[in-house]
């Protein structure tokens, strides 16, 4: 029951791989969003990371509602009002980290069960017995202009270690034994079920492991989320459904007739039954390909591309990293505050000038002519003064906060690269970090079956049709029937084409569905904002409360 449900869930979400591609010529903006939970479910932290990347050097205006931001990949200023920011950003990348206490659109709650009764996670710690977790999501990002949730797939990742467990189980996913340590890996997609009305999907809301233990440890559980999982282009597939529904049913009209005229049949047996073996034939083809495409489709993971996405972060993270640890980002601030400083008191002594001389001419003193000429320039460049005073003012308060922060952005940055890692490392099966590209591509090249199944597919149905349509041709060339030819013709109606008829008419009444998914799934622009051309969730479960 469980490989059949996640077969026609891989096969109705076939286009769940592709994620938006970025335009390099224009602002492309990632929200990374992640969130600390504690050990029921409940939201103790959220930290978002947009990532702005705009190849020209003019300013950029972007749009959260973030609070405490701080630019975490440089020293580029911003200028707020309201939720509008605009960054000085000189053609460089832009990384700047913020939070909310906006709701998340996907609540979690997790539930802790020993020998069948629930129990505190506290309480459960080193106890022996039957475990059980069940996680459940609910989705609350109800699109109510295409009427869906929008298509959240969530994974899940957890590493069950030491040889006192045993007997590991999870409903929507798979477990890898390593020999010193159990990989747990699931999938959900809450709302989906509710979306699509497709009894086999009913439990993707939620994902419940269970094992035995003889002594229970805590164990890090981590979940990625994306919205940005359908494209367009993967409906293709319901179009070749709708054709090959339409093939099917003109055959199922021409068998009809021609058991019909199989009454009046007297000639040709021989060739009828030749081709009624080709008729046969093709739909036992058909059925194969279908099967190739859930067993390709089952072998596919929907987050491929996220795996790149993690790899490519981790990396910018690492040199950010490093140029706080070496103290390059420090001395950089340190220099700036210093030439910043520099220029400040230029202009405070420029200011004091001004003042002094208009004190003078206010008491009626009549100033030299050059005094005269200086207090002349100074007025007419008092308002730059004044302006440039407050923002250099503004800009070593910036600075020196951005240097005091790296500490934190020091450790923001570790968390966040131990978190990858440990996805990455659960997900692909390996143990270091260098290993990992390797595997993506390995990963990728899995997708390959996918191809070939649907060309399986094609090829069946064509065999399929070429071989009934000769059927009925030669029919047309007889005069009499016979019994056991009509009954045959009967039995191939009724056990094949009308079966295939009514399984095509059931994918086909879920294209309108997937396709509402699809554009609410195009439509989602961010949790923080209204801009995001791809956001992803990341949810940590904390050991300790």
């Amino acid at each position: 029951m469980k490989n059949n449900k996640l077969k026609i869930f891989c096969l109705i979400m076939i286009g769940f791989l592709t994620i938006n591609p970025i335009n390099t010529f224009a602002l492309t903006k990632q929200e990374v969003v992640f969130t600390n939970l504690t050990n029921t479910g409940e939201v103790k932290e959220n930290i978002v990371n947009n990532h702005l990347k705009y190849v020209s050097k003019e300013d950029i205006e972007d749009e959260t509602i973030l609070e405490n931001i701080l630019n975490i990949s440089g020293k580029e200023k911003f200028n707020q009002k309201d939720n509008l920011l605009t960054w000085s950003s000189k053609g460089k990348d832009i990384t700047y980290q913020g939070n909310t206490d906006k709701d998340l659109p996907i609540n979690v709650s997790i539930k802790y069960y020993l020998n069948d009764k629930e129990i505190s996670k506290k309480k459960l710690l080193n106890k022996s017995g039957d475990i059980k977790i069940v996680i459940n999501f609910e989705n609350n990002a109800y699109d109510e202009v295409n009427g869906v949730h929008t298509p959240f797939v969530v994974t899940m990742a957890s590493i069950i270690k030491g040889n006192n467990n045993s007997n590991i189980d999870i409903n929507n996913g798979k477990v890898v034994n390593t020999g010193t340590k159990n990989i747990v890996v699931g999938i959900a997609s809450p709302g989906i079920y509710k979306d699509l009305g497709i009894d086999e999907l009913k439990d993707l809301d939620t994902i419940t492991i269970s094992y035995n233990t003889t002594k229970f440890t805590n164990s890090d559980i981590y979940f990625v989320a994306t919205p940005k999982v359908l494209e367009e282009s993967d409906l293709s597939i319901f179009n070749k459904l709708d054709n090959m529904s339409s093939s099917i049913n003109s055959l199922q009209d021409g068998v009809k007739q021609l058991i019909d005229g199989s009454k009046q049949i007297n000639d040709g047996t021989i060739l009828i039954a030749e081709k009624l073996g080709d008729a046969v034939d093709g739909s036992k083809k058909i059925t194969d390909g279908l099967s190739t495409i859930n067993n390709s489709s089952s072998s596919i993971s929907n987050f491929s591309l996220l795996l790149d996405t993690l790899y490519s972060k981790y990396n910018e993270n690492s040199v950010l990293l490093n140029s706080i640890q070496d103290g390059s980002a420090q001395a950089q601030l340190e220099n700036g505050i210093s030439e910043a400083t520099e220029q400040l008191n230029d202009l405070m002594t420029k200011k004091s000038a001004y003042e002094q001389l208009k004190q003078l001419i206010d008491a009626g003193v009549t100033l030299p002519e050059e005094q005269l000429a200086v207090y002349n320039q100074l007025a007419n460049n008092i308002d730059q003064i004044n302006s440039g005073i407050e923002q250099y003012q503004k800009g070593i308060e910036d600075a020196q906060t951005q240097l005091g922060s790296l500490p934190t952005s020091a450790a923001a940055l570790t968390g966040s690269n131990q978190t990858i890692e440990t996805i990455l490392f659960s997900i692909l099966n390996v143990d270091s970090m260098d290993n990992v590209p390797s595997a993506i591509e390995n990963f990728k090249a899995n997708i390959n079956s996918l191809t070939n199944g649907l060309s399986q597919l094609q090829n069946g149905s064509s065999e399929l049709t070429n071989g009934l349509s000769q059927l009925q041709d030669g029919a047309n060339s007889l005069h009499d029937g016979a019994n056991s030819l009509y009954n045959g013709l009967n039995k191939l109606n009724d056990e094949g084409i009308s079966k295939l008829t009514n399984i095509t008419s059931k994918i086909n009444s879920y294209s309108g569905k997937v396709k509402n998914l699809i554009k609410s799934s195009k439509e989602y622009k961010g949790y923080s904002c209204n801009n995001a051309d791809e956001t992803i969730f990341i949810f940590k479960v904390n050991k300790l409360f």
